[in-house]
C-alpha cells in the first residue's frame, strides 16, 4: 500500500482540481495504516503467527 502512496506522491497532482486533490489526500492517508487482519479481535493474523 506504501507503492500506492508514492505513486500518488509523484504524480503531477498539482494540476487536479481541488476536490480532485482532496480525494487523493484521503486516499494516501487511507493507504498508510497498515492492514491488520484479526480473529475474534483477540489474535492477529500473520505469517509469523501462522507458523509460531
Amino acid at each position: 500500500s506504501l507503492g500506492i502512496t508514492d505513486a500518488i506522491y509523484k504524480m503531477e497532482w498539482a494540476s487536479l482540481s481541488i476536490r480532485m486533490q482532496n480525494d487523493l489526500l484521503i486516499v494516501m492517508q487511507i493507504t498508510m495504516k497498515p492492514i491488520i487482519f484479526t480473529s475474534g479481535k483477540i489474535l492477529i493474523l500473520s505469517v509469523e503467527s501462522f507458523m509460531g
